[in-house]
């Protein structure tokens, strides 16, 4: 009797798991691997973030900073004659002269522009529907590329682009007014300053793009008065 006990003890507990244990134990697994995985991507996208973050700041920060010491600076082309600070003056494009060597003009290989484009200098201009654009820096027949990542234009909303000069009285009773001298080279005179936009929006590797926008006013400092 006792020997028929033991034999059944064994046979029970070789049994096994029954099938509901084990789709017991699946789902539960399933649903700790579920947990841990949405963790695990909800860190790199944190991560990858703070990265694009990291480095849409810094080419904002570098870029502006350029644009706002040289453009603070800009030179009559040739006074008395010629006053002219400002050469173009568009939403997307500026240039200017820099008194680089000291001799009270500008010659031609101390002309400086910015312009957004798509790729390259100076023909390939940044349009509705590309990925992204960069910031290009000349001087003279010298170019660089200054910052990446620019937003490009759209139609739909309506957005210029991520580079956007605005162009402004600084002083007197219309000061802070934005002049248009695209349609009236006129205004040129009555130019004080120079407001500049700079959106970049950085999507390396990453589902969740970061996107930085500085915003500064130049004044004039050589603008005759």
């Amino acid at each position: 009797m006792t020997v028929n006990r033991l034999k059944a003890r064994l046979l029970r507990e070789e049994s096994g798991f029954t099938l509901v244990e084990m789709m017991v134990t699946m789902m539960i697994m399933i649903i700790v691997l579920f947990a841990l995985y949405g963790i695990f991507d909800m860190s790199l996208r944190v991560f990858s973030f703070s990265n694009n973050k990291v480095e849409a700041v810094e080419q904002a920060r570098v870029g502006l900073e350029r644009m706002e010491r040289e453009i603070r600076a800009a030179y009559p082309y040739n006074k008395p004659a010629d006053t002219r600070v400002l050469t173009t003056m568009a939403r997307n494009e500026i240039a200017f002269g820099n008194d680089l060597d000291g001799d009270y003009a500008v010659e031609t290989g101390e002309v400086i522009r910015y312009r957004l484009l798509k790729e390259s200098f100076p023909v390939d201009p940044c349009d509705p529907g590309d990925s992204d654009c960069k910031v290009y820096r000349s001087k003279g027949s010298s170019f660089s590329r200054l910052v990446e990542f620019v937003r490009a234009p759209t139609t739909s909303p309506a957005y210029e682009g991520g580079l956007r000069f605005t162009y402004l009285k600084a002083d007197g009773p219309d000061a802070g007014t934005d002049l248009d001298p695209t349609t009236n080279t006129a205004d040129e005179p009555y130019i004080k300053a120079v407001r500049i936009e700079l959106d970049v929006s950085v999507d390396e590797g990453s589902r969740d793009e970061a996107t930085q926008t500085l915003v500064t006013e130049v004044s004039l400092r050589n603008r005759e008065e």
